[in-house]
């Protein structure tokens, strides 16, 4: 008989309970002692063959032989064992030695240092407030839009999720980098490592087609840096395809004005002009770069970066403008303006947001000083005043500001909901100011700002609250007081809100006020001493009843749709963290469920809309790429809990104001002090 084991079986109780037999094994000559072997009491059970297949009785007998010889050792060391352990314990209690009882005090004392050393007893969970499942529900449509971009668009640049298929725009991947910082502000790391995954392993930069240096700059660069920063620097393949990305850019700067052209081809590495090459250039994109470049110059200690931005600033700091004011298109061959048109909206709005943010990344006054000639001019020229409610808001001046003044077009681009925002991190520097006595400490240009600011809130607001589906339009023509009740003759005194909107148009010229003319607590009072106003009552207008329909602008058929866009909710955001007024959290969360009842897609998606004017709203079939990096990252800041002042993860995944510029994509960037050698 052979003394070699033919087969050694472990397998879990369950397994063989279920008489799972592994292979190989001769089922039909052993199934029976298997069975009769099998031990319920014991979570695994091993099985011993010796000798041939037909030998299994000789095997049975040499097995219980060595079975029962095994089992009277093991029962002598446990004897013994208990025997010891006896013997110890006897001796213990021979030899302790003796005690006299403790006075009260000293037991106490002994108590409190047991109580400190002793474990502490994990009191009750933190309990979830009605905010935190607000913001966890941001989360679930974040993951609920992942998913479908990831189940029919993988790798392409943006989801349609009616027809569950794809488009490419730049074949870049772009919603894929749009939601990396997204994916840890939310804190989902599985999202972020597919995202990453692809970028190390599949981003390409090889398009054969035009590819928009601005779009590619704030998404995609943005995107870039902004998630290498937010890891900590773990991933220097971020920061590797960053540069790749920005040095192919930076040959659209090789103009005579050093101005950008509009894009370039990857596969030819051939940077084109807008127009299919006659020009002129965008304000806005051309001038929307410098964040994103002066970071990475930053980053990488390379000056190149922040030289190529560095000089746009200048060149268009030099050009003629009317009071900070600058036309929407300018000529990159030239260097000077191409048209007159000024408007916040489309072509011209983030040339006035990088002025006010490239002063708070770098802390550079210059900037600050073109940013106040800039919002005097807004104030002065663009400002106006709806009929019959008296909201703020931005028009448009098609002919540039001219001496015969021909009227304010009161048409205004979701786009420029940005400015609230933007107006209230630049007056606050981030900080909150939630008092009275607060608001009081900022200088009045500030305070000016920051009350603008509100107002201007409160407008875009009502894009979304006077519209059947709760979805603002891509673009509102305000109504207007008619020229009838609007002369200048007319001895009736202006309406309190009147005298607000005539205080903002002449600015810091306008005496600092000495008492408040606000809007308290939902109703319109005058000559409040500012020491008396709730701050939170400040500037905001008083809630409409019934919700009308329409009421205060007019939407065009062609500009009825909704492109999922962010401005709104970004100013909320800004406007919760620097005031604390649980208004704008109030506000977003309807917004959100509108977004949820009219957007969302079955199977994974959210889609843009035909018609916000009618419910239910034609879908589009698009999900743009900023609804994950920008909309929905900017919904969860809001509802969340701001974050601390330390620099700990969770203040950089909740993107505290003070440390943190967001640029026009929502990519969170650094605050930084750039080397001198940079300046």
């Amino acid at each position: 008989m052979s003394q070699e084991p033919l087969l050694i079986d472990v397998r879990t109780r369950r397994a063989r309970e279920d008489g799972f037999i592994p292979s190989p094994y001769d089922a039909a000559a052993d199934i029976d002692f298997l069975n009769r072997r099998a031990r319920p009491d014991r979570s695994h059970v091993v099985s011993i063959r010796w000798g041939a297949e037909d030998d299994a009785d000789a095997a049975r007998i040499k097995y219980n032989k060595a079975a029962k010889a095994s089992g009277l050792w093991k029962r002598l060391a446990v004897y013994a064992t208990i025997t010891l352990l006896a013997c110890f314990g006897l001796w213990s209690y021979a030899s302790r030695p003796s005690v006299t009882p403790l006075p009260d005090t000293a037991g106490a004392v002994l108590s409190k240092v047991v109580s400190d050393v002793a474990p502490k007893k994990v009191g009750p969970p933190r309990v979830q407030s009605e905010w935190d499942t607000r913001a966890q529900s941001v989360v679930e449509a974040f993951q609920h839009a992942w998913r479908g971009y990831e189940a029919y668009a993988w790798g392409f640049d943006e989801l349609k999720p009616i027809s569950h298929t794809h488009s490419t725009w730049m074949n870049v991947g772009m919603t894929i980098i749009d939601s990396l910082d997204t994916a840890l502000v939310m804190g989902q790391p599985e999202i972020f490592q597919k995202a990453l995954n692809w970028v190390a392993k599949d981003l390409k930069f090889d398009y054969d087609g035009d590819s928009n240096v601005f779009e590619l700059t704030i998404r995609v660069l943005g995107g870039l840096l902004s998630a290498h920063h937010m890891t900590d620097f773990k991933h220097p393949e971020l920061l590797t395809r960053a540069k790749e990305l920005a040095d192919i850019l930076l040959l659209a700067f090789d103009t005579p004005s050093k101005l950008p052209l509009e894009s370039i081809n990857f596969a030819t590495r051939t940077p084109r002009a807008a127009n299919s090459g006659a020009g002129p250039g965008s304000t806005a994109e051309i001038t929307t770069l410098a964040l994103e470049f002066k970071y990475l110059a930053f980053v990488t200690g390379d000056k190149k970066y922040w030289d190529a931005v560095e000089t746009i600033g200048k060149v268009i700091a030099k050009l003629d403008k009317t009071d900070g004011l600058a036309p929407i298109f300018i000529s990159t061959s030239t260097g000077e303006w191409f048209s007159r048109e000024i408007r916040l909206g489309s072509r011209g709005d983030s040339y006035y947001e990088y002025l006010g943010k490239q002063y708070l990344l770098t802390n550079d006054l210059f900037y600050l000083d073109e940013y106040r000639k800039a919002v005097a001019g807004i104030r002065k020229h663009l400002l106006g005043i709806s009929h019959p409610n008296e909201y703020f808001f931005i028009g448009e001046l098609p002919s540039g500001v001219v001496e015969v003044f021909s009227g304010l077009a009161p048409k205004m681009d979701h786009l420029v909901c940005f400015m609230p925002g933007t107006l209230a991190v630049v007056a606050t520097r981030g900080k909150q100011v939630a008092t009275t006595a607060q608001r009081l400490a900022l200088e009045l240009v500030d305070l000016l700002d920051l009350e603008l600011a509100e107002e201007l809130g409160t407008a875009c607001w009502q894009q979304y609250s006077q519209v059947l589906t709760g979805l603002a339009p891509e673009i509102v023509y305000w109504n207007t007081k008619p020229r009838e009740m609007d002369d200048t003759n007319s001895t009736s005194d202006p309406s309190l809100a009147e005298q607000e909107f005539n205080r903002h148009k002449l600015g810091v010229s306008a005496p600092r006020p000495a008492t408040a003319s606000r809007y308290v607590e939902g109703v319109l009072k005058n000559d409040i001493p500012v020491a008396d106003v709730p701050h939170r009552g400040a500037s905001l207008r008083p809630p409409m009843s019934g919700r009308p329909i329409e009421e205060d602008f007019k939407i065009h058929p062609q500009d009825a749709h909704n492109l999922l866009r962010p401005e709104t909710i970004e100013s909320f955001f800004v406007l919760y963290r620097v005031t604390g007024d649980p208004i704008w959290r109030e506000r977003g969360w309807e917004m959100f469920q509108a977004f949820e009842k009219w957007c969302k897609v079955e199977g994974g998606g959210y889609t843009s809309l035909n018609d916000v004017r009618v419910e239910p709203p034609p879908k589009r079939d698009k999900m743009e790429t900023f609804f994950l990096g920008e909309t929905l990252k900017y919904f969860y800041l809001l509802f969340a809990d701001p974050p601390t002042n330390d620099d700990t993860e969770a203040s950089r995944r909740l993107v505290n104001l003070q440390k943190f510029v967001l640029n026009t994509e929502a990519h969170p960037l650094p605050i930084f002090q750039p080397p001198k050698n940079f300046q």
